[in-house]
């Protein structure tokens, strides 16, 4: 015998919950490209531009959040979650270009493992960053980012991170470096032309 008003009941709620993660899945999308596009433009030197994207971005998010209160369980899509660790990476990338604190983002509820995740990924930002620098002969600003990266590298390995997060930690350790490799180079190219 089956129980037909349980199963109405569950085929509305199953039915409620997939239109609300197809529009979630929307925002978040949308939300990831333009976290996406702002560290672009960031990386070009646009910051203006960049914050803008990035507001953008924060109003899909903020958008998303109401829906949490009933449907919990779908703060963990993975769409969500991507999307909010490239908005907290955009959001610490423009920290850095702008010498802000790197801080907690009190606006979202952003897990540990989204917050590592981003940091590892922004030192990763930090090298492209060098690498234009470099080419301009901005010797202090590359030295400025190798120093941040070693300091966040540092505040990871404090962590013990697993999984995911780990592999996200070793690139990060690759991204040091190259920093290191940078101005090294930097270092070099200095002295014989000093002499």
């Amino acid at each position: 015998m089956i129980d037909k008003r349980f199963f109405k009941k569950l085929k509305t709620n199953y039915q409620r919950t997939q239109i609300k993660r197809r529009w979630l899945t929307g925002l978040a999308s949308e939300a990831q490209h333009l976290s996406k596009q702002s560290i672009f433009v960031a990386q070009r030197g646009d910051l203006a531009l960049s914050v803008s994207l990035l507001t953008k971005a924060t109003g899909y998010l903020k958008k998303i959040q109401p829906i949490f209160k009933k449907f919990q369980d779908l703060e963990n899509l993975g769409v969500y979650r991507a999307a909010l660790e490239e908005y907290v990476e955009a959001k610490l990338f423009l920290d850095i270009l702008k010498h802000q604190p790197i801080s907690s983002l009190p606006q979202f509820n952003i897990s540990p493992e989204i917050y590592l995740g981003a940091v590892s990924d922004a030192i990763g930002e930090t090298v492209r960053l060098a690498v234009k620098y470099a080419a301009q002969s901005k010797v202090a600003e590359v030295k400025s980012l190798q120093i941040l990266a070693t300091n966040l590298t540092g505040w990871l390995a404090e962590f013990n991170l697993t999984g995911p997060l780990r592999s996200k930690f070793d690139q990060a350790k690759r991204h040091l470096i190259r920093l290191e490799e940078i101005n090294y180079d930097l270092a070099i190219k200095k002295n014989y032309e000093a002499n």
